[in-house]
């Protein structure tokens, strides 16, 4: 990985991945093959992934065994630890001057890969920016909301209707694609949180103006920008509703 990606990496084989490279001269590049119909994803998929949610093999695939689940891990996370994390992550919009390593992307992204998604269509794609030119165009598109263009690095997650819908028709195309991308930004933001860096949620941006800046191909949809830094402030706990 380089200085940016595009991300939606779908299984450890590599044969698919919607990662995309955006240097830090504003080119871009992208890794693997970009986009696959749904029925060619049991192509790369494992056997397992290529069935439909009630056990029938997809016409690209076919049916295997149950998995029989994944073995317990030797040091399980408890409830209260997963609570501390949630508690601990804050919106951060002041940021260091400190870079953000590569290895701590890297670190983010694996944790997003494995993220749920819809029928396990994985529509969805993670643009990581790190130019200068490009956070500048983001935070303009974002009604010049500052710290998208301060933060050292910007997770852009974008939905890929197409490939939702291909196996889902409009309501994968409207509604899944979107919930995937929003799925993805979220498991990102707790594994920041886990490396000590923050975050905050842009949802308010002129959608086009976006695209433009991410290079989107027709149909794309940003959904969220995410700025990511080692935090410059300590915001407190905010109001939450009970769960009574």
């Amino acid at each position: 990985m380089t200085a940016g990606c595009r991300l939606g990496v779908l299984t450890a084989t590599a044969a698919w991945s919607n990662v995309r490279l955006v240097s830090g001269d504003g080119s871009t590049r992208r890794s693997g093959m970009r986009v696959l119909p749904a029925l060619c994803l049991a192509a790369v998929l494992p056997a397992a992934c290529a069935r439909d949610d009630d056990g029938r093999a997809s016409p690209a695939g076919r049916a295997t065994a149950p998995s029989t689940g994944t073995p317990p891990r030797e040091d399980p996370m408890t409830y209260g630890a997963f609570r501390s994390l949630v508690e601990d992550r804050r919106s951060i919009r002041k940021f260091t001057t400190d870079d953000v390593g590569e290895a701590d992307v890297t670190r983010i992204l694996e944790a997003v890969r494995l993220c749920p998604t819809a029928g396990n269509q994985q529509a969805y794609e993670v643009v990581v920016v790190r130019s200068p030119e490009r956070r500048a165009a983001l935070a303009a598109a974002a009604f010049g909301q500052a710290w998208v263009e301060r933060a050292p690095v910007v997770l852009a997650f974008v939905a890929l209707p197409a490939v939702s819908a291909a196996r889902y028709g409009e309501r994968g195309s409207s509604l899944y694609a979107v919930q995937d991308a929003t799925i993805a930004a979220a498991y990102a933001m707790l594994a920041a949180t886990t490396l000590g860096l923050g975050t905050v949620w842009v949802g308010a941006f002129d959608t086009e103006a976006v695209a433009r800046a991410l290079d989107c191909a027709a149909g794309e949809v940003p959904v969220a920008l995410l700025p990511v830094g080692r935090p410059a402030e300590s915001p407190g706990a905010r109001p939450r509703r009970s769960v009574e």
